[in-house]
């Protein structure tokens, strides 16, 4: 079963940068879903200093629209006989013995594994009392717009720690 706190399909903020090295953990095809292959990373620390760097010796990066590589996974896991369940929001998780109870905001689910898959900021994480690293906050602005056939990807460095 698949959980998701937002409705789906929703927008997702992302740079779209997936790494080819994850289609040995699937027996999937991920060429539908891949817009581009950037084999050239730039660099720049508040738009100056631009840093260079050429991809060697691996696979280049490929390019997605986030919100249509999560909703191409949806289709491939609800494919395999996963359910898939939007706008619920889990509120607590623990171990019964070898079963996971998920408490949300729509009752409660079990099952024998629990993958949280929730990103930097993990709720799950914070409610199982792991530790997680703060974040930093940042802005982030998503232009609509046809995807080029640059191989190039650029990342905006605002601030340093």
């Amino acid at each position: 079963m698949v959980l998701e706190k937002a409705n789906f399909p929703r927008d997702k903020s992302c740079g779209g940068g997936v790494s080819p090295a994850i289609a040995k953990w699937f027996d999937f095809d991920f060429s539908p879903i891949v817009e581009n292959h950037v084999s050239q990373v730039k660099y720049t620390f508040k738009m100056g200093d631009p840093a260079e760097v050429e991809l060697q010796d691996v696979t280049p990066m490929w390019m997605v629209q986030r919100d249509r590589f999560d909703n191409f996974l949806i289709e491939q896991a609800t494919g395999k006989g996963a359910e898939f369940k939007s706008g619920i929001e889990v509120m607590g998780a623990s171990l019964q013995g070898e079963t996971w109870q998920v408490e949300t905001s729509n009752g409660t689910f079990t099952g024998k594994y629990l993958i949280a898959a929730d990103g930097a900021n993990s709720s799950v994480a914070k409610l199982l009392g792991m530790d997680v690293t703060p974040t930093v906050a940042a802005a982030s602005l998503q232009v609509p717009g046809d995807v080029s056939d640059r191989r190039k990807m650029t990342a905006f460095l605002t601030s340093a720690r």
